[in-house]
């Protein structure tokens, strides 16, 4: 699978709508409302803050990746979100495309953080695959009860840090 990694901007904001509306369980655990407004689109995809990236490939846009690069407080590198449409949920493309993703924009990073809603159980075994361990419980920006996982690039040197 050819990726294709694009900064999203105001142009995108049907492409990020019909991925979500494809993955409703998730916005249902979310407690997201959708559809999805101008006002949400812009705070969460178009803010300072982040790099909001919608993935394409040759079926068109498929997925959104949302990480922040450095958190001010512990300096790590989190992924925010990583939506993949449902209609290719259950199909290896959630691997392919974390390490594409991993390859060109996490390879150099020490650590990477990640929060996952206690409910969704899918994501929990998905990033568990990918190397990632549960680290806390923590609240989310939103509010919400979440639990970190946490991958670190050198496990042997840093192990000691998540006991």
């Amino acid at each position: 699978m050819d990726v294709t990694f694009i900064e999203i901007t105001p142009d995108h904001f049907k492409d990020v709508q019909t991925i979500f509306n494809h993955n409703l369980v998730y916005a249902q655990l979310e407690n997201r409302q959708l559809p999805l407004t101008r006002q949400a689109f812009t705070e969460e995809f178009l803010n300072p803050e982040t790099v909001s990236l919608l993935c394409r490939s040759d079926v068109g846009p498929f997925a959104i990746i949302d990480y922040l690069p450095e958190h001010p407080r512990d300096g790590s590198t989190w992924i925010g979100l990583f939506l993949i449409d449902g209609r290719y949920h259950h199909q290896g493309v959630g691997t392919i495309l974390y390490h594409t993703f991993h390859e060109r924009y996490l390879k150099y990073k020490d650590v990477i953080r990640l929060a996952v809603l206690p409910k969704n159980q899918i994501g929990q075994s998905f990033w568990r695959k990918l190397g990632y361990i549960f680290e806390q419980k923590s609240i989310s920006n939103t509010n919400q009860s979440v639990e970190v996982f946490v991958k670190f690039q050198d496990l042997s040197r840093n192990y000691d840090k998540i006991k």
